[in-house]
């Protein structure tokens, strides 16, 4: 498990309590210093207009940083939400596409390309699972894509439909490289299930 995907839920039970436990006792003696620090007159630091102000400004400008970092945080965790949808879509559409391929030429071979796009849905899955290398996954896409192309060739003379697993695949490389974007920058689990 990578620090990455680290999250408070997933830590055992007794584990959990033990660290709630621990941090509500520190925050107990904490505040039991503050009051015997009040009840002896020894504060440091007397609250008048300036000491208020202080903490004031403070706790709004650390709440508007807070909020502004995490505004962008949030707004790429809802947009990695989307991706598991756009590859599958992607790919289903790419094999609907190549499919269709036998019905305007009887002559066509689409096995080996349905195939490589098998392989490539099992290679974008462990890729997600961190089995696999991202490289490999690369590699599988241009395998994928070769077969595609080779695929394309049967549809001689229908230009749209030659088009459309191009840019099925096209789209597939897109989100590829959106992914392994938020793989570099991303500090919180990018897909949980």
């Amino acid at each position: 498990m990578t620090s990455a995907s680290l999250n408070f839920w997933d830590i055992p039970n007794h584990r959990r309590r033990s660290i709630l436990t621990r941090s509500a006792l520190l925050a107990g003696l904490v505040g039991l210093a503050k009051i015997f620090v009040h009840y002896i007159e020894i504060e440091p630091i007397k609250p008048n207009t300036l000491f208020t102000s202080l903490i004031a400004s403070t706790v709004f400008l650390l709440g508007f940083l807070l909020g502004f970092l995490l505004s962008g945080v949030l707004s790429d965790y809802k947009e990695s939400e989307k991706i598991p949808g756009k590859i599958s879509t992607s790919l289903e559409t790419l094999a609907l596409d190549v499919s269709v391929i036998p019905t305007l030429n009887p002559n066509a071979e689409i096995n080996p390309c349905l195939n490589s796009i098998t392989i490539l849905s099992k290679l974008l899955i462990d890729w997600l699972l961190e089995r696999v290398p991202t490289s490999q996954l690369i590699c599988g896409f241009h395998k994928c894509h070769h077969e595609v192309a080779k695929a394309s060739i049967y549809l001689n003379g229908c230009g749209t439909l030659q088009a459309r697993p191009q840019a099925e695949m096209a789209a597939l490389l897109k989100v590829s490289i959106e992914l392994r974007q938020f793989e570099k920058h991303a500090s919180y689990p990018l897909f949980t299930g």
